[in-house]
């Protein structure tokens, strides 16, 4: 079994259990990926709650030394009620590189490994920030890039981080006076 960290958001008032209602917002949480034979075959989700969040929600019946509890809610992420998020991790092997999603390096090396995306060794993990994420693309993420697609995407991440120069003066002035003729 795998289990790593994410992070879990829910944007509406969610019933995860008659009477306990969880608040819109973001919650520390964990996946457990449980394999068979190097086959993923179930995926859980639950939430780290502490029993002060468990009473504000509704929960009555707490044991009086409880300090937090894990709540599972798979069914509410797989309806699509609870949205989670892993952060993105840019591999870099000798003959490629690829995306995978993952808590930490580690993480994602394994995940890596597990996928038959490399065969192990050397391999840097270098977290993207959300400044990168927002231009990675479902299509490129989970498989190895090579040659150009590699140096593509890694372009397409610099260009992310680069900021945009203002108009020239010039294309300014014509577009203001375009807007006064309109």
């Amino acid at each position: 079994m795998i289990e790593e960290e994410v992070r879990c958001l829910v944007a509406r008032d969610l019933e995860i259990e008659p009477g306990m209602v969880l608040p819109p917002g973001t919650y520390a949480g964990t996946r457990q990926e449980l394999h068979f034979q190097g086959r993923l075959v179930d995926t859980r989700y639950s939430l780290d709650l502490s029993a002060d969040q468990l009473r504000s929600m509704g929960a009555w019946d707490l044991h009086p030394d409880l300090v937090s509890a894990s709540w599972d809610v798979t069914k509410f992420v797989r309806s699509g009620d609870i949205l989670v998020r892993m952060p993105l991790f840019w591999l870099q092997f000798p003959n490629g590189c690829a995306i995978v999603p993952a808590s930490d390096a580690m993480a994602a090396r394994r995940k890596a490994a597990l996928a038959g995306l490399y065969p192990g060794g050397l391999c840097s993990a270098t977290p993207l920030d959300d400044v990168s994420e927002a231009v990675v693309t479902k299509d490129i993420m989970g498989r190895v890039l090579r040659g150009k697609e590699c140096r593509e995407i890694l372009r397409r991440l610099e260009a992310a981080h680069v900021e945009k120069r203002p108009p020239a003066p010039s294309v300014r002035r014509r577009a203001a006076r375009k807007r006064k003729a309109g």
